[in-house]
């Protein structure tokens, strides 16, 4: 009876070679794994009293057979073979005699399934990027040479593996060591051209490998020599060839796309280009000013290492250092090359190209659709921007001083275009030659006309052949009135008067409704106590009831039920959540809200407040949509009440990434409609709903 000794694993006994992301947690060295072991996982057993000759060793894990390899001078290291979880013995011949582990197997998975033709796909993909590189030329010609040998010979040893050994190859590829390494993408073009962002896939690509332990690979190299392991460690050194070929063709392409670096405005001058650039701007109050647009285009260049703001400066700081990490791959091939004599090429150990000290800066137009304009931001609330336009090359400008007078501002201009966002400030002044400022001002069923900063008398002439400034019921359709003070200073102002419904909710309460644009709208704030299907939303008065309310809630502003018209009620969100709206109107989502935004321009908020019970000042506030919406405040989570006079929030039915609820927002400084958010449910807010 030959010898036998039984270890049962302790904690020091076994250690699971292993590297994660940062993300994580990876390790750096390896680590004991709780006393267990998973399919497919690099694994080294201590085993004490190895003779120093014998380098490979025979055995059997479970009902599987397994060559093992030597690690230092008293350890074994083998890949471990699927196999049930639960308790497996680990049987090993050493020196003649049979040494058993009893070891605990964990239970195998991937978070993402794995498709049976996982190293296919990879070898198919080797094949295309190999073709692209090649293409590409700029010193990858030769480089693609070598990729290609590596990948050549995985492709013959991957072919001579039974069928269950290139499922262990499948297995050790696409576990969560070595996944990413091996990424399969479902593209024609692994490599995009300027379209297709290359700089922004390279920064994601590369980025992944910044706190990666190459020392899981660098075990790999104490298997023993077998047609299984040479195998796995050629597809291992095919990985870095892909991964590192892939990101060289993802740099090289970028150092071909000019990237938009700025703007520049030239003046319109009935029709004609003025050629000179306008360093700073000029308009006159009322009046349209165009300008034609250009972008600034330049390459990614060596001046782009100081720039800390933005992706720029970060693609190109993280191409110096990509030879560190090509070292370290390198290091790998040299140890499987020493190993396993592979008869293969090294990496070539500098970058393939060189980066541009400087680069030309080239102006050229923008096509149709390229250029986006995010915002203008002015400072001077004395200043509005009554009109823009970006179309046909061009943008166009009405400013109006808002006191008659003369106004300094400086206008941010945020544009971006698919290479790059950015921004400009223009110092900008609004001249007043004529100082006259025609205003309409919607209150109910009646229109006013209301001229500032001119010179009575005024001759006043209607499209429709009206007299005077105020009028009541006028018909759904555009108006324009033109006017010429006494100093023969001309203005005039189109304005339109919406469609106007009625609506009735579940409680029998009538509204008004506003069509603007194509969307119809509720013209006053909801003030149902029921939900379509009849739910009773309770009425909260105490602070202590409203913090701890679970359920849907409303209340009047301060607790007040003289509020509920004009001002309506404040609904928490499980109130405004579901159906609370009549029957074929619905709770707005946040882009339904921009849509409105969109229709009535940048001075948005002010065509939707009403001119009255607003605090001053109140701006641009005209009712001039006919949305006629109130400060009707908001109720805190605390139950506390604030911002009647001031502002006025409404209920979207769309979230944010963290879950969030989007809010609109008026508020009487200005005249935008802006979003925030709800970020506890117990927040009181206006609604109103839009028609499916």
């Amino acid at each position: 009876m030959k010898a036998t000794q039984i270890f049962r694993l302790l904690v020091f006994g076994i250690l699971i070679f292993f590297s994660c992301s940062k993300e994580e947690d990876w390790t750096p060295d390896p680590i004991v794994y709780d006393g267990e072991m998973m399919a497919f996982q690099l694994a080294k057993i201590h085993a004490p009293n190895l003779n120093r000759k014998e380098a490979v060793f025979e055995g059997s894990f479970g009902d599987k057979p397994l060559t093992l390899g030597k690690y230092g001078s008293d350890s074994l290291i083998f890949i471990v073979p699927e196999l049930a979880a639960g308790n497996q013995q680990l049987t090993v011949q050493i020196n003649g005699k049979e040494w058993i582990w009893l070891i605990d197997i964990a239970p195998f998975s991937n978070t993402v399934p794995v498709p049976n033709n996982f190293v296919e796909a990879f070898i198919f993909q080797n094949e295309l990027l190999h073709t692209e590189i090649k293409e590409i030329g700029n010193g990858l010609s030769t480089w693609a040479d070598d990729y290609e040998k590596w990948l050549n010979s995985f492709k013959q040893d991957y072919s001579q593996l039974s069928i269950q050994e290139k499922e262990l190859v499948k297995g050790v590829f696409s576990n969560a060591n070595t996944k990413f390494w091996f990424e399969i993408f479902e593209s024609d073009n692994m490599i995009p051209d300027c379209s297709g962002y290359p700089m922004v896939t390279y920064l994601v690509q590369s980025g992944k490998f910044d706190h990666f332990n190459f020392k899981y690979f660098e075990a790999f190299s104490s298997l023993p020599d077998t047609q299984l392991y040479r195998t796995v460690l050629l597809g291992f050194g095919l990985a870095m060839w892909h991964q590192h070929g892939w990101l060289e063709g993802l740099a090289a392409n970028t150092f071909t796309c000019p990237l938009l670096r700025g703007i520049s405005l030239k003046k319109d001058i009935n029709g004609s280009m003025n050629p000179e650039e306008e360093t700073s701007l000029s308009f006159e109050t009322g009046e349209s000013a165009g300008f034609w647009i250009f972008g600034k285009y330049q390459l990614p260049n060596l001046q782009d290492r100081a720039n800390t703001d933005d992706f720029v400066g970060d693609f190109v700081r993280r191409y110096d250092t990509f030879e560190a990490l090509r070292k370290k791959s390198n290091n790998i091939l040299s140890l499987y090359q020493e190993a396993f004599d592979f008869s293969l090429p090294s990496m070539a150990g500098g970058p393939l190209f060189d980066i541009p000290a400087t680069a030309n800066v080239e102006e050229k137009p923008f096509e149709e659709g390229e250029l986006t304009i995010f915002s203008t931001v002015l400072e001077n609330p004395l200043v509005r921007l009554t009109a823009f336009e970006n179309a046909d090359g061009k943008v166009t400008f009405l400013f109006e001083s808002l006191n008659g007078r003369e106004q300094l501002f400086d206008l941010h201009f945020y544009f971006g275009d698919k290479t790059r966002t950015g921004s400009r400030v223009y110092p900008s002044l609004v001249k007043v030659s004529c100082p006259m400022l025609l205003e309409v001002f919607f209150e109910g069923d009646k229109v006013s006309l209301e001229i500032l900063y001119g010179k009575a008398p005024y001759t006043i002439t209607w499209s429709n052949g009206m007299s005077g400034t105020e009028f009541t019921n006028l018909p759904a359709g555009e108006y324009t009135a033109w006017v010429v003070d006494a100093d023969g200073c001309e203005r005039s102002k189109t304005f339109v008067v919406p469609e106007y419904g009625t609506l009735t909710d579940i409680d029998g309460n009538v509204y008004k409704t506003v069509k603007i644009g194509s969307q119809w709208w509720m013209a006053e704030n909801l003030r149902t106590t029921r939900k379509r299907d009849g739910t009773v939303i309770p009425e909260v008065l105490s602070n202590q009831e409203w913090q701890s309310a679970t359920g849907p809630a409303f209340a009047w502003y301060d607790n007040q039920n003289e509020f509920d018209i004009p001002f309506g009620k404040l609904y928490n969100a499980n109130a405004s959540c579901c159906d609370i709206c009549p029957e074929g109107w619905h709770l707005p989502s946040f882009g339904e809200w921009h849509q409105l935004e969109d229709f009535l321009g940048s001075t948005a908020g002010g065509k939707m407040k009403t001119i009255n019970r607003w605090v001053h000042p109140n701006l641009g506030a005209t009712n001039g949509s006919g949305f006629s919406a109130y400060p009707a405040g908001l109720r805190l989570p605390s139950g506390h009440f604030a911002g009647s006079g001031e502002n006025t929030s409404f209920w979207t039915s769309s979230f944010d990434i963290n879950g969030y609820p989007f809010i609109i927002f008026l508020y009487y400084q200005n005249e935008q409609m802006s979003n925030t958010f709800a970020f506890n449910a117990r927040e009181g807010y206006s609604i109103r709903c839009v028609k499916d």
